[in-house]
């Protein structure tokens, strides 16, 4: 036995010191394997970083480095871990698949990692420029809505005082072009952003992001179905609003040429899509509730809120209606009277509200709830009274008595100077932040930070 033990013991330092004396053969790895980020050791948002980062200055070596660290080609200890292999695997797939296109990569480089996740979100069009550019964009476009505004408002106040005798076609101009700008920032969207053609299915994918795609191709596809069915809203709002627009022209200039139900026929339609999509959530929200503790009352709330503002609206609209087309001589304060359900409704929140606000125990909680509700108590009075105050002028007029609309559309018009005096004063601003972009001061990419919920 111990000669048995002392031949392995000069077995195993013999090869001890052949393996000693010959040189060390081990692989050396790759730079690329060398600065690889593993998710085990940070954040899967901070490993993607550092690899793109990595990756950013040879954008064409994706594929093979993909391919080299693929699952099913690890062997040994890799094998293992498969974890890690799948998860290095997955961030080469998507680092190369930012890098590689140059639409995801201007938003990578403008905004981070976080931008090109909101790419397929409504503001996905908008990441495309840079924080400069987007701002003098907004202000020349808000700019050249508020001025079209006045002058429409001005030009219809004339018009209805006949201190003018233009065709409300030509009133209408400043709509019009309103509509057109509207189709215009459609197109660009459809051209910047188009739901019809799978950026992520490219013919250049190989091994390694073929895998990738494949196992989000469901997301995907969700993602472009609903974008078809927001771009095909997009279409059937604007073409309703639109044709709404007309309709009310030809009545104005002619006002026997065609009934008022024809004319708000497409603002019932309208009205009805926003009450089918209301509808289709409460369903959704009695679904997800089923086998809960919640009772009917607190359901017929939930439904309350939700349609309150449908049911104002509705009964308001075939009001007007049947006002204008003489089936009832009832006095325009009380056609216009379902508005004062607004004031009605949110006094009652209000008044619910300091009811929870009386059963907080904490002091500094309830000191905040009450300054927010005192807030809100004063804005509530300021807005009725103003805004009803306009109702019951519009009333008074459409009664026959003589007031100027010029005087009501006073309010309107110093809120929308006020409007442009804001939104011009924004250009020598963006001008500054064009100018110190260029010339080196707060230049870099505006990071769009994501918190977890």
């Amino acid at each position: 036995m111990s000669l048995f033990k002392r031949s392995n013991k000069n077995k195993t330092s013999s090869a001890a010191s052949s393996v000693a004396s010959t040189p060390a053969q081990t692989p050396r790895p790759s730079m690329q394997e060398q600065r690889l980020p593993l998710a085990t050791k940070m954040t899967r948002e901070e490993a993607l970083e550092m690899l793109m980062e990595k990756m950013m200055p040879n954008a064409a070596s994706g594929p093979s480095l993909a391919l080299q660290h693929h699952p099913d080609r690890q062997s040994g200890e890799n094998r293992t871990g498969g974890t890690t292999s799948r998860a290095r695997f997955q961030e080469i797939a998507e680092a190369y698949e930012v890098l590689s296109d140059p639409r995801k990569r201007r938003i990578y480089d403008n905004h981070g990692l976080s931008g090109v996740r909101l790419e397929g979100s409504s503001i996905g069009s908008w990441l495309m420029f840079g924080f400069d550019q987007i701002i003098c964009f907004l202000s020349a476009l808000l700019s050249l809505t508020v001025a079209l505004l006045i002058f429409f408002i001005v030009a219809l106040s004339l018009r209805v005082d006949e201190k003018i005798d233009w065709n409300y076609a030509v009133v209408f101009i400043p709509i019009w072009i309103l509509d057109g700008l509207g189709c215009l920032g459609f197109l660009a969207e459809l051209m910047l952003f188009s739901p019809f053609k799978d950026d992520e299915d490219s013919s250049e994918a190989q091994d390694g992001t073929a895998a990738a795609a494949t196992e989000a191709a469901p997301t995907r596809k969700k993602t472009k179905a609903r974008r078809v069915m927001d771009c095909a809203s997009k279409v059937l709002l604007q073409i309703l609003q639109t044709t709404f627009q007309v309709l009310i022209v030809l009545k104005a200039n002619d006002p026997s040429i065609l009934p008022a139900t024809v004319v708000f026929a497409p603002y019932l339609v309208m009205r009805l899509i926003e009450t089918i999509n209301k509808l289709a959530m409460l369903v959704t929200l009695l679904k997800m509730t089923e086998g809960s503790s919640i009772d009917i009352l607190s359901k017929l709330l939930v439904a309350m809120d939700l349609f309150w503002m449908d049911l104002i609206l509705w009964s308001l609209t075939i009001l007007v209606m049947l006002r204008i087309d003489g089936h009832i001589t009832w006095s325009w304060f009380l056609v216009l009277s379902p508005l004062l359900l607004i004031a009605v409704k949110s006094a009652i929140g209000l008044l619910w509200r300091r009811i929870m606000i009386s059963m907080i125990q904490d002091y500094q909680g309830r000191r905040q709830a009450e300054s927010k509700f005192i807030a809100d108590g004063v804005a509530l009075v300021v807005l009725s009274a103003v805004g009803y105050s306009l109702a019951g002028l519009v009333a008074a007029k459409l009664d026959g008595h003589a007031i100027s609309a010029l005087v009501i559309a006073a309010p309107f018009l110093v809120v929308l100077g006020i409007a442009f005096c804001a939104t011009a004063c924004c250009f020598p601003c963006a001008a500054y932040v064009a100018r110190s972009t260029d010339s080196g001061l707060g230049s870099g990419p505006i990071r769009i930070e994501l918190k977890a919920q």
